[in-house]
């Protein structure tokens, strides 16, 4: 996966259907009720060193609907930021 994506990041090696079902049973246990929360658990996600975390991070943000309003906009904004590779940037710009 590296080799085709071209970057030295790690990765779990966890192709997209396995991704989108962990993340979905994560998030369905999130007790994310507060925009706070939102954005706190999207930007830990982030951080993680493994692709896969950014991948669950862009998936957490999509997947709590009710937080998708303008006022998310400075966290799309830094994940489209940081994230600069077309798979991140793709999905932040329109899944968010």
């Amino acid at each position: 996966m590296a080799g085709y994506m071209k970057t030295n990041m790690p990765f779990y090696g966890v192709y997209k259907p396995g991704r989108e079902g962990i993340a979905a049973f994560v998030v369905a246990r999130l007790a994310t009720t507060t925009r706070s929360d939102y954005e706190s658990t999207v930007k830990t996600l982030w951080v993680l060193p493994q692709r896969e975390g950014k991948y669950f991070a862009i998936t957490g943000a999509r997947l709590y609907t009710k937080f998708i309003t303008p006022q998310s906009l400075p966290l799309y904004k830094k994940l489209i930021h940081e994230g600069v590779w077309w798979d991140f940037v793709d999905e932040v710009a329109t899944q968010c």
